[in-house]
């Protein structure tokens, strides 16, 4: 296998004194490309770019790699699109506070008072927010459970029906593992119907919405649930059908198949995990997030007391079993994971979350740090050195 190392490092702006007279060491910043460029010659992943803001000022921004799943000499830019999976979750759970914000929803109200067909009447928008709605959760998360995971549910729907359906009710086949908040199980699912709630009571397609209330307000120009033509050579690929169905939409000679799967799908939000963003755009919602719902902009796109609920711990004695944890009280927020173990070296005034593939991004209050980076796993296995230990190598310059 050929290793590209190619390294690129974007201009920040701020000389190495500016960032320590800030309380940031600066010679921990090329610990950061030297964790990477580890990580890239040991095949354990293809490159990565990463974003770092101290106190308001990007003070990292660099890649190194493969910016390709299939091509090891396509470089990796710091400007790189990447399918940002699970992270589009917490923009989904800052639009879903607008709606308490403008009256629309509560927290605690049943999910049905605002899905007529969802037909559990004692899960609440927070549970599936939280993970603790007791639905039986993504596959994977019990490797010994041999139930399907929802989508396999869908696409066993279209296959009989068609694209004449109920989604939402094939997509609940598995139905309950658990009572509502007695045990975290990491749904994706839930928050699909999230999205669907919004398109409901707003009445406006989620998808859209999302992009008015929070992407436009904040400047997140590179955010969107469809690749942006203008970044056309700025996708991540993990396939080449992949960058060819980029390039198509570039130049606009893409036409999506006119199938009965295609169709489910395009009805159905892709608010579990489906956004593409750039770290940039990541590091400018963490600082909203961080500012209690004010951009660098200054645009609002929330109250302080939402942001405060958003980042704050919610779960109290709640136990994880997934994917092998024992963790008997797990930590979470309204769509931000709140853990600090002994895996982390983050305050106690943090809040994350991290998407497959992988991606992440994390924010510290109280170290005023945000970060955020996109590590492509090579062999597609997880592994904490790209997500963890990356973190700790980033905080391990805040004095």
């Amino acid at each position: 296998m050929v290793i590209n190392m190619n390294k690129i490092i974007g201009n920040v702006g701020l000389s190495a004194d500016e960032i320590l007279a800030n309380g940031y060491n600066p010679e921990r910043l090329s610990a950061i490309e030297r964790h990477f460029e580890r990580l890239v010659e040991s095949e354990c992943i293809y490159g990565a770019a990463w974003c770092v803001a101290h106190k308001g000022n990007i003070i990292a921004k660099g890649a190194l790699g493969a910016g390709s799943g299939y091509d090891s000499a396509v470089n990796m830019t710091p400007d790189v699109s990447f399918r940002i999976a699970s992270l589009t979750k917490l923009l989904t759970a800052a639009a879903v506070m607008t709606l308490v914000e403008d009256g629309f929803i509560i927290l605690d109200r049943p999910i049905a008072g605002y899905i007529k067909e969802f037909p559990f009447g004692d899960i609440t928008p927070y549970h599936l927010l939280t993970h603790t709605s007791g639905l039986h959760p993504d596959g994977g998360c019990f490797p010994d459970d041999n139930v399907p995971a929802w989508w396999d549910f869908i696409e066993d729907a279209v296959k009989i029906h068609g694209r004449d359906f109920d989604w939402i009710k094939a997509g609940l086949t598995a139905g309950r593992r658990r009572a509502p908040n007695t045990e975290w199980m990491y749904n994706t699912f839930g928050f699909i119907i999230l999205g669907e709630m919004i398109t409901r009571v707003t009445g406006v397609d989620v998808h859209d919405y999302m992009a008015e209330r929070i992407f436009k307000p904040i400047g997140m120009n590179s955010t969107s649930f469809e690749p942006i033509p203008a970044l056309k050579n700025e996708f991540f690929a993990w396939k080449k059908e992949q960058r060819e169905r980029f390039d198509a939409i570039a130049n606009g000679t893409f036409k999506e198949d006119d199938d009965d799967t295609t169709a489910v799908w395009n009805k159905i939000p892709r608010t579990g995990g489906g956004l593409f963003s750039t770290l940039e755009d990541l590091v400018k919602f963490g600082e909203t997030c961080k500012n209690y719902g004010t951009a660098a902009n200054g645009a609002h796109i929330l109250g302080r007391p939402a942001v405060t609920v958003m980042t704050a711990d919610h779960l109290f004695n709640i136990p994880e079993f997934c994917w092998g944890s024992q963790n008997r009280n797990r930590a979470y927020g309204i769509g931000f994971d709140k853990r600090r173990t002994l895996a982390f070296t983050l305050s106690d005034d943090s809040f994350s979350h991290e998407g497959a593939g992988p991606s992440a991004l994390y924010v510290d209050r109280k170290a005023d740090l945000t970060a955020a980076w996109f590590a492509p796993w090579n062999k597609g296995e997880w592994c904490s050195d790209p997500l963890w230990n990356a973190q700790n190598v980033i905080w391990s310059g805040i004095m």
